[in-house]
């Protein structure tokens, strides 16, 4: 009789659990905007963990003094991080962190704001996720599977992302070993406020798409507001998960590359993060200013770095010049000036009224093989292929509407349309793909065209025959657009294959296509974005608040850094 008892309560716990199990899946997706369904996520959550084989709530203690720092210069100091990690170091050695004890540092570099590091060890090898929930409505649940180089390991070491700031953050670990047995430990922590200015909360638009935004987190670049300057990070509910403070101006991009995190900090600038959020080195840019972009050269362990020059501490030449930083030895070298390169166009432009030359405004650069690189430029509206840039670097071709270099004695440079179709007219992040199934010679090339008409360098131009609908200023315009390309190099030849109107903005702005195929567009001037599914239907449009613009945003999965995957091929494929 008892044994009739017992199998019969082991079958109702696991329907229950079952019930449950399907409870969640649903509301997740149904959304998690809604704020009743939030709340009932929540409930769920909690009646999930009570049916768990092993759960409960600990207090661990949490260490948040570790980035109090006298001054922001000290933000990306090495000494400072070396100290921090040897703090750490012997906090791991003098006790016994298990899964009920846990060591817990919020932000321990202070280089990400709403993250904690957590480590401990367990008798038996097991994976670990995390859940973040806060009791506030409207907030959804965020959660990750955490990276490690073994899927099942006996020693934890991560940094969770996602806290919400100023809110009581309930973190769940969840450990699951081989045989999918799990356990869940739960603690709170209130994370600090904002450090930077961005919305705690965007604006979200639905669109007419049924499909879910890809993995990962929108990271907001150049939101510049003259203070508090960061990076941010939002996810697919347009909830701020994580921000990556600045010493000043603002980040381009991140790059990833032999378990570092690679993004410029300053105006002069550029440092290497570990996982951890430790900066294990700092590149200066003596007599340079950064530029609208970089890339990283993993065959040659270098990054590629657009900048300005300097004498005297002014600027004596703009957005004209590509720079290595050689990642090993810390040597910075200029490996082209494109005013030599392009010495006849650059004797035609004008200075601006501010008395710049800005003649070429470069805001792109992509590495096309291992000797050649694609440069996109504002000011003629055109990319050109540099060959042998570790070399004597010379101009291979230009892609771009012919009419801008008309007279210049670069006509012949300027590849041939293989059908008639309206050029590109002030170009943001020129992206170069070569896909397995392409010929030699043969890449996609992607951007956001943001149709501007007007020259600071050339103020005579006429844009009459170049291309119709064309804007006048930051927000006075029709549309830009996404626009993708064909290139044939044995053909001389580029064709238009995709265009999609999207939002005017015409200053900055950005396009990305994930791995998914989804697209991520950036209309900077309305500090709006969006992400369009594969068949260019709108899934989600956010909206975020500043001074200026919000000159670029690119998703990133966070693959093999972060959270757990593979990161070959899983971030954005401008990387």
């Amino acid at each position: 009789m008892k044994g009739t008892a017992g199998k019969i309560l082991l079958i109702m716990t696991v329907i229950s659990s079952i019930f449950l199990c399907l409870l969640l899946v649903l509301l997740l997706k149904r959304g998690s905007g809604n704020g009743e369904a939030v709340s009932k996520l929540k409930e769920f959550q909690e009646q999930y963990d009570k049916h768990s084989t092993d759960s409960k709530t600990i207090a661990p203690t949490i260490y948040q003094d570790f980035s109090r720092l006298d001054s922001v210069e000290e933000l990306y100091d090495t000494s400072r991080h070396t100290q921090v990690y040897e703090r750490i170091e012997a906090l791991k050695q003098g006790g016994e962190y298990t899964p009920d004890s846990p060591l817990v540092v919020y932000n321990p570099y202070g280089t990400n704001a709403n993250s904690l590091y957590v480590y401990f060890t367990t008798q038996t090898p097991v994976q670990t996720s995390y859940r973040i929930s806060v009791q506030e409505d409207g907030i959804s649940t965020f959660s990750a599977k955490c990276f490690s180089q073994e899927a099942y390991t006996t020693e934890h070491e991560y940094l969770l992302l996602g806290l919400c700031t100023e809110q009581s953050n309930r973190v769940s670990l969840v450990l699951e070993d081989e045989a999918g047995n799990s356990s869940v430990r739960t603690f709170y922590v209130t994370a600090g406020s904002r450090f930077g200015t961005g919305k705690e909360k965007l604006d979200v638009t639905r669109g007419s798409s049924t499909q879910m935004p890809s993995e990962g987190l929108f990271v907001h670049f150049g939101n510049v507001t003259g203070g508090r300057e960061a990076v941010q990070l939002y996810d697919n509910d347009g909830i701020l998960r994580g921000e990556i403070p600045l010493l000043s101006g603002s980040a381009k991009r991140l790059l990833f590359y032999d378990s570092k995190m690679y993004y410029s900090i300053s105006d002069t600038q550029l440092a290497a993060l570990n996982v951890f959020g430790r900066a294990e080195r700092v590149y200066t840019l003596e007599g340079y200013t950064i530029g609208e972009d970089y890339c990283i050269d993993e065959a040659n362990q270098k990054l590629l770095v657009l900048a300005s020059g300097k004498e005297d501490g002014k600027s004596v030449s703009v957005n004209d010049r590509v720079l290595t930083v050689d990642l090993v030895s810390g040597e910075v070298k200029e490996v082209l000036d494109m005013g030599t390169v392009l010495r006849e166009y650059k004797e035609i432009c004008k200075k601006n009224e501010d008395g710049v030359l800005d003649w070429l405004g470069l805001n792109s650069v992509q590495l096309l093989d291992e000797k050649s690189v694609l440069l996109g430029a504002r000011e003629p509206s055109a990319v050109f292929k540099i060959k042998d840039i570790y070399g004597i670097p010379m101009l291979d071709y230009i892609i771009g509407e012919n009419a801008f270099f008309e007279g210049t004695g670069y006509e012949n440079y300027v590849l041939n349309k293989a059908e008639e179709f309206a050029a590109f007219v002030g170009a943001n992040t020129a992206t170069c793909v070569r896909e397995d199934t392409m010929p030699s010679g043969v890449y996609s090339l992607y951007l956001y065209d943001n149709h501007i008409a007007g020259s600071t360098s050339r103020p005579e131009f006429d844009y009459t025959g170049v291309a119709s609908d064309l804007g006048s200023t930051l927000k006075k315009g029709t549309a830009s657009y996404f626009c993708r390309y064909l290139v044939n190099e044995t053909t001389g030849t580029w064709e238009l294959t995709e265009t999609v109107p999207l939002d005017y903005s015409g200053y900055r702005g950005s396009a990305q296509l994930t791995r998914e195929g989804h697209l991520i567009t950036d209309t900077a001037g309305r500090f709006a974005y969006s992400e369009f599914d594969e068949e260019r239907n709108l899934i989600r449009k956010y909206t975020a608040a500043g001074s200026e613009y919000l000159a670029r945003v690119f998703k990133y999965d966070f693959k093999g850094f972060y959270f757990a995957g593979d990161r070959a091929g899983s971030l954005a494929k401008e990387e």
